[in-house]
């Protein structure tokens, strides 16, 4: 008896007809689903290519630039005990070296949209990697500019060629070391894109 009363439902043109338009939404979503899914990847893989190209070329820029600052100083201006005299010419050859000019357009443009193609963590190490580059320019941009007598001090050059004031050995090697620190730490770091 059962039977008979299922055989005429499931045979009736208006059950079947309102089955298929449930498949037929059914598909229609999953298709949709599925389209947006490989178009929003497909952002998500161009946005991390953009920043990874981005960060790359400013390591590369920095790369070329500290190679060109160990460059120009000699074998005892490097020594971990080197001279005030030594420091000094250390600090004021990298004055005189062109500074690098990062590039964060990309970043910066592509910020609503980042949290959609990175991690957090990832997220929090390229911010710190942007944040390491623009303190490099920060403490470049406190030395001395222009021409410079090799022969006086970073405290005589200041007064000559505009930047900050060192007036002491301690502090120029104190300097020193915190720059040459946040270089190699970018530099040593590498791309946070490509990790």
């Amino acid at each position: 008896m059962e039977q008979d009363f299922v055989k005429p439902i499931a045979s009736s043109p208006a059950i079947a007809s309102l089955l298929g338009v449930f498949i037929g939404f059914l598909l229609n979503f999953l298709r949709d689903s599925y389209k947006e899914n490989r178009v929003a990847n497909k952002e998500k893989k161009s946005i991390r290519t953009l920043i990874r190209l981005e960060i790359q070329q400013n390591i590369d820029e920095l790369k070329l630039f500290w190679e060109q600052v160990v460059k120009e100083i000699s074998e005892d201006e490097i020594s971990v005990f080197a001279t005030g005299r030594q420091i000094t010419s250390r600090l004021l050859k990298l004055s005189k070296s062109p500074f690098p000019e990062w590039r964060c357009k990309a970043w910066e443009s592509q910020m609503t949209r980042v949290p959609a193609a990175f991690e957090d963590n990832e997220i929090v190490q390229i911010q710190s990697t942007y944040k390491r580059m623009s303190k490099i320019t920060s403490l470049l941009n406190l030395l001395p500019r222009g021409p410079i007598n090799i022969g006086v001090s970073m405290a005589e050059a200041t007064f000559s060629s505009g930047g900050f004031l060192i007036d002491n050995y301690e502090d120029e090697l104190s300097f020193w070391k915190d720059f040459e620190v946040l270089v190699l730490s970018v530099i040593e770091s590498g791309n946070p894109v490509d990790k």
